[in-house]
C-alpha cells in the first residue's frame, strides 16, 4: 500500500481583470449533484478512458546482479493500452470533501525492452512486452478552496488519505533470442517488479487525480462570442466545491462582460437570491439565476442596441422575472415619439453547437400600455430572433446535454432549474 499525506492541484491562472472577487452569493449558474449522480458521472468519466490510453510512462532502467556479472535492462516506450474501471463511488459526509473509492480497476501496459552484459560474453538481447495489473483499489479525499490573493477565484484542490493497492502484476516479455530472456526471466521479474509496481503506483494516481480534477475545471473562464467579438462569459468558480450530506455543487460567476469595459458590472452584490442546494432529488441539476439572463441582455443593449430596429427604440435592457409556470420579459421602448411598456411571457429552449448549449426565451404576447397590437406583434417577431442569437451559452459535458432536460422555474429564488438522471 502507497500511503501519500497530501498532494496540491491548482488550476492555471486564468482570470482576467474583473472588477471584484466573487463569492458564494455571487452564482449566476451552477451545477449540483446528488451523491447517487455524482457515482454515476464519476464512473462515465473514468471509464471514458481515451485521456488515460496512450499516456506514456517513464522509461525504467535496472542493474540486475547475476553474481560474477550483471546486465542492465531497459523498459522505453511504455504507453498504457487500456485500463478498465468496473466500480468507483463518492461519498458526501457534508465535511466539505468528497471521498473517492475506485474497485477492481484494471490497466495494461506496452513496451519495449533491451538488457546488456557487463562483462564478457556480453549477451545482449531486445524484445518488446507487456505489463498487466488487475485488482487495483484507490482511495483518496478531495476537497477545495478559492483564493483570491495571487490569482483571484483560483481554485486550489487538495487531495489527502490516498491509498493504493495492486493486487496482481504480470511482466510478459517476447522477441529476440527467446531462451536468454526465458531463462532469466524470473530473475528479470523478481529485479524489477518493485519498482514497476511503484511506477504504476504513482502513475495511476497522477492520472486519476488529474483526471478527477479536470472534471471541476471544465467550464472555462471565458467564452467569447462568435458574433459579438467584445462580449466575454466569465466562468470563475467563486467558491470551491459546496459539499453537503448527500450532494455537491460547483457554484460558478456566469456573468458577461465587454472585454473593453471591465468595471461596467451589472450584477452587483445582494441581486441573486440564495440558492437552496438539495431541493431535488434528481442526479444532477444545472442552475441559472435570472441575473444571468438580466447580465446579457444589459450587456447586448448597451453596447450593441441588439434589441431596437429602425422602426421602434428599445429604452433600456430587457429584464427578466422568473414565476411558477414562467419568464416574464419587459421592456421600454419608443415608437413613433410614443413610450410603450411591453411585457412577454417566455419557455426556454436550446440550441446545441460545437459542445456548446445557448439557453433563450421563446416569447409569446402578454400585455403591451398604451395598447397597439401592430406594434406588438413587430416586436415580438424580432425580439424572438434576437433572443435566439443572443443566447446564453454554457459549456455543455461529455456524458449530458442539458438543452435536453426538463425545467422548472423557482419562483423564490427567481431561477431557471434544469432537471436530469444519468444512465
Amino acid at each position: 500500500m502507497l500511503n501519500l499525506v497530501v498532494i496540491s492541484l491548482a488550476v492555471e491562472c486564468r482570470t482576467l481583470q474583473f472588477p471584484r472577487n466573487l463569492y458564494q452569493n455571487d452564482s449566476a449558474f451552477s451545477v449540483i449533484f446528488t451523491q447517487a449522480g455524482f457515482n454515476k458521472f464519476a464512473l462515465k468519466y473514468l471509464t471514458n478512458n481515451d485521456k488515460i490510453i496512450g499516456r506514456k510512462l517513464p522509461d525504467q532502467i535496472f542493474k540486475i546482479n547475476l553474481g560474477p556479472t550483471s546486465i542492465d535492462l531497459q523498459l522505453t516506450d511504455m504507453f498504457i493500452s487500456d485500463f478498465q474501471v468496473t466500480k468507483a463511488y463518492i461519498i458526501m459526509d457534508g465535511d466539505s470533501r468528497l471521498v473517492m473509492n475506485i474497485v477492481n480497476a484494471s490497466a495494461a501496459i506496452s513496451l519495449q525492452w533491451r538488457f546488456q552484459q557487463s562483462s564478457y560474453p556480453y549477451i545482449h538481447d531486445q524484445g518488446s512486452g507487456k505489463i498487466s495489473i488487475k485488482e487495483v483499489s484507490f482511495h483518496l479525499t478531495m476537497s477545495t478552496k478559492c483564493t483570491y490573493d495571487d490569482c483571484p477565484n483560483r481554485v486550489v484542490s487538495d487531495v489527502s488519505n490516498v491509498q493504493i493497492e495492486i493486487g496482481i502484476i504480470n511482466i510478459q516479455l517476447s522477441g529476440g533470442e527467446s531462451w536468454i530472456y526465458q531463462s532469466m526471466i524470473d530473475i528479470v521479474i523478481g529485479a524489477v517488479k518493485d519498482s514497476l509496481v511503484a511506477t504504476i503506483q504513482d502513475f495511476i494516481k497522477e492520472t486519476l487525480i488529474y483526471e478527477l480534477n479536470s472534471i471541476f475545471i471544465y467550464y472555462r473562464p471565458t467564452m467569447n462570442y462568435e458574433s459579438y467579438p467584445d462580449v466575454v462569459k466569465d466562468e470563475r468558480q467563486v467558491t470551491g466545491w459546496y459539499v453537503g450530506k448527500g450532494f455537491g455543487a460547483m457554484m460558478y460567476s456566469g456573468y458577461l462582460y465587454n472585454q473593453n469595459n471591465y468595471s461596467d458590472e451589472y450584477v452587483s452584490v445582494g441581486m441573486i437570491e440564495p440558492m437552496v442546494m438539495n431541493r431535488f432529488n434528481h442526479d444532477m441539476q444545472v442552475y441559472l439565476h435570472a441575473a444571468g439572463f438580466n447580465n446579457l441582455y444589459y450587456i447586448f443593449h448597451k453596447y450593441y442596441d441588439s434589441y431596437s430596429t429602425a422602426g421602434f427604440k428599445v429604452l433600456s435592457a430587457p429584464y427578466v422575472e422568473f414565476y411558477n409556470q414562467q419568464a416574464l420579459l419587459t421592456i421600454d421602448l419608443l415608437f413613433n415619439e410614443q413610450k410603450y411598456i411591453v411585457k412577454y411571457t417566455g419557455q426556454p429552449k436550446a440550441t446545441f453547437k460545437d459542445k456548446q448549449n445557448c439557453f433563450y426565451f421563446t416569447l409569446q404576447k402578454y400585455d403591451i400600455y398604451p395598447s397597439n397590437e401592430e406594434l406588438n406583434d413587430q416586436v415580438l417577431s424580432f425580439l424572438n430572433e434576437q433572443m435566439k442569437s443572443t443566447c446564453y451559452q454554457m459549456m455543455n459535458t461529455p456524458f449530458f446535454d442539458v438543452s435536453t432536460l426538463p425545467h422548472v422555474f423557482v419562483q423564490e429564488e427567481n431561477a431557471l432549474r434544469f432537471l436530469g438522471n444519468l444512465g
